[in-house]
């Protein structure tokens, strides 16, 4: 073959690959069998997120979906629909021509509906403003609002079992909200729009997900082991928050780690190295969490850091380092620029900065700060740990705390900045709508009984729209037997913006010289015993 000849074959083979399809094509069908209401198909990258699809698409009145791909590379599909759960199906593609799949969706589950809400485009859908629905004698539930516009948007709270915010039952259209559930739209007349929900007309069905490929048999032992995986997740998750509810912590939990490691077994030792590397990642969770340190190794040994397939499960990357070596993470960071997974080079980050901000190693800290300010500036996700390591912050360990002076909610005392010298004190800024800050009360509780005392105070600081709301809340499971006090004006205050808190919960611990000791995920979960015992020495 001619030199001329052989170029000529090299490019024409490389434009094929540059310029190659995969076209996906399916159908989406309702719990019910039939087609729902309204449905939509979206396609990220396997590290990306449903919030920023590359694709986005209304399916078809008969359900019917059709799309193409430029190229290769690995996807997450994702398909939501009106009054179903959204579905995630992994998409790795190697350049295959056509994908033709049919999809049947799960029907919401519903909880006991003693407490509906309601939220709206006239609050701007914030979980924090909801208002209550009114139950009616017929069983129905009903809210009235004046609006000048033609048609306002709504949807419910306290509905869906998971805590889904959903449609409802009364509606002249729908539009997708841009997170996987959807809007019920109704019309206004006369300036007043009436919404009602009637729980009769929930559709209910115990019919599970189902999704099967018609040409291919490597994808869907994929998405097969997907489902197994999420099952298995949930299961573990399930049984972990009864521990933590029981013990006050996971440590020591512990279950029959084979009945979920068998699971992988078959698909470990397939013959398609896609589903072999794939099974590999989502062998991951279970296998740090059952310490098998054999398990780890073969994980490493069939999808190492820099083996793409990371983007299914990015988190677990550093776990799987971590959980053969102490070195591990300092290993992923030495290389992150191999890493293939943005989202995963992104955690490798923030594990180095959490690992320097605990050493007190504020050069590496800022640096990381830098890469991570570079890479991840415009991803929500990450928003969070660079107020975190940002060297510039005024909350941060080693700065004089705000001046401040509050007024406690069950007495005419205040505290202050000033009375408080000479205790360490935690102050915890929460809310009774926010479940994060619920899920702490375990740990604070916990903390409260083994550290209180002169030498150590909690102050809580309400963000809740009424103090009534603090006052019901303690009387239940968690008394929160501390000092308290409410913020007017919440995220607006002039307290909210001296402690730069732009989310909840935010504990700052403070020292008995004023200055900041730790603030934020040290003193989330488990850490936070973990830092009072080295602080306090106890």
């Amino acid at each position: 073959m001619s030199v001329l000849l052989r170029i000529f074959v090299v490019l024409v083979f490389s434009a094929s690959m540059l310029f190659a399809k995969t076209s996906v094509s399916g159908k989406v069908t309702a719990a019910d069998g039939g087609v729902p209401a309204m449905a939509h198909v979206h396609l990220a990258h396997a590290d990306g997120s449903i919030y920023k699809p590359l694709i986005s698409e209304r399916v078809d009145g008969d359900g019917a979906f059709k799309f193409d791909i430029d190229g290769s590379g690995n996807y997450m599909l994702f398909i939501t629909a009106v009054d179903h759960y959204g579905l995630q199906i992994p998409l790795p593609l190697d350049g295959e021509g056509a994908i033709k799949l049919n999809v049947r969706l799960q029907h919401y589950r519903y909880g006991d509906l003693k407490n509906v809400k309601i939220l709206g485009d006239w609050n701007k859908f914030r979980f924090s403003a909801a208002q209550p629905m009114e139950k009616q004698a017929d069983g129905t539930w009903l809210f009235e609002l004046k609006s000048d516009k033609p048609e306002v948007g709504y949807q419910l709270i306290n509905v869906e079992a998971t805590g889904h915010s959903v449609n409802g039952t009364a509606q002249d259209g729908f539009a997708y909200d841009g997170g996987g559930d959807y809007i019920s739209v109704i019309s206004v007349k006369g300036g007043q729009a009436r919404i009602v929900f009637d729980p009769s007309g929930l559709k209910r069905s115990a019919e599970p997900a189902r999704v099967t490929f018609d040409n291919s048999p490597a994808l869907q032992k994929i998405y097969d082991l997907y489902a197994v995986s999420i099952k298995n997740s949930d299961a573990i998750n399930r049984k972990m928050r009864a521990y933590k509810k029981e013990h006050g912590s996971t440590d020591g939990f512990t279950t029959d780690w084979d009945e979920y490691l068998r699971l992988y077994d078959a698909y470990l030792n397939d013959p398609d190295g896609e589903v072999r590397r794939f099974a590999a990642v989502l062998y991951a969770r279970p296998a740090v969490l059952a310490q098998r340190k054999s398990a780890l190794e073969k994980i490493v040994s069939l999808v190492p850091y820099d083996d793409p397939f990371w983007s299914y499960a990015p988190e677990a990357l550093v776990d799987v380092y971590t959980g053969l070596s102490e070195e591990g993470g300092d290993e992923l960071f030495a290389h992150i620029e191999r890493i293939a997974s943005e989202r995963a080079r992104g955690i490798v980050l923030i594990s180095a900065g959490m690992k320097a901000m605990m050493d007190g190693d504020k050069q590496k800290l800022t640096g990381i700060y830098r890469q991570l300010k570079a890479g991840y500036a415009n991803n929500p996700e990450f928003d969070y740990y660079l107020r975190m390591f940002d060297p510039n912050q005024r909350i941060a360990r080693g700065k004089e705390v705000p001046a401040f002076e509050v007024k406690l909610i069950d007495s005419d005392r205040t505290v202050s900045n000033r009375s408080l010298l000479g205790s360490y004190y935690l102050m915890d800024f929460w809310a009774v709508w926010c479940g994060p800050c619920r899920a702490e009360m375990p740990n604070l509780h916990k903390a409260w009984e083994k550290y209180k005392g002169a030498s150590f105070k909690i102050l809580s600081l309400s963000f809740d729209p009424r103090v009534s709301d603090v006052e019901k809340y303690r009387k239940g499971e968690w008394p929160m037997p501390w000092l308290h006090t409410f913020v007017e004006g919440g995220f607006r205050s002039d307290l909210a913006k001296a402690f730069e808190v732009r989310g909840i919960p935010k504990p700052v611990l403070v020292g008995p010289d004023g200055k900041i000791v730790a603030v934020g995920i040290q003193l989330r979960g488990e850490n936070l015993d973990k830092t009072l015992k080295r602080v306090l020495k106890k």
